[in-house]
């Protein structure tokens, strides 16, 4: 696993579609049969130890040159995010028309508190969306 990962990163990401592997040895050769393994066999699967945190955050926003979206599209576990995007894209497209074909709620009771609800809760999102650009704007305005 451990080859795979590393001559994975042969070539430059997104510029050589291919790139060469230099396998250091310390002693003795491994047969033929070994290194077609090696080279050839399922590699490990890698899950991502990247972590955002509230003080990473705030140290990208004291950085002008990098902002907090491109560090999490660098990050492996983003890159699996993009890879899976149309399967979740075809899942959420079944769902949504499973949704639609639902029958309409028929309850007086339920319509009336569903409504109110949902009105509460649109009020509440706007007022946490204005507060985070509230936030985003004074420590922006800070630097």
């Amino acid at each position: 696993g451990e080859c795979i990962q590393m001559a994975g990163r042969a070539g430059r990401r997104g510029l050589d579609a291919t790139g060469a592997v230099i396998i250091l040895t310390k002693g003795t050769i491994p047969e033929l049969a070994e290194l077609n393994s090696m080279m050839l066999g399922r590699p490990t699967r890698l899950a991502s130890q990247f972590r955002l945190t509230y003080n990473m955050i705030l140290n990208l926003l004291c950085v002008e040159e990098l902002r907090v979206e491109d560090m999490i599209k660098r990050s492996f576990s983003e890159a699996d995010v993009q890879r899976e995007a149309p399967a979740f894209r075809s899942e959420l497209s079944s769902s949504q028309q499973a949704f639609e074909s639902l029958p309409p709620l028929d309850c007086a009771y339920c319509a009336e508190d569903l409504g109110a609800y949902h009105e509460a809760s649109a009020r509440v999102l706007a007022a946490s969306r204005d507060l985070h650009a509230t936030m985003v704007a004074s420590i922006d305005g800070a630097k």
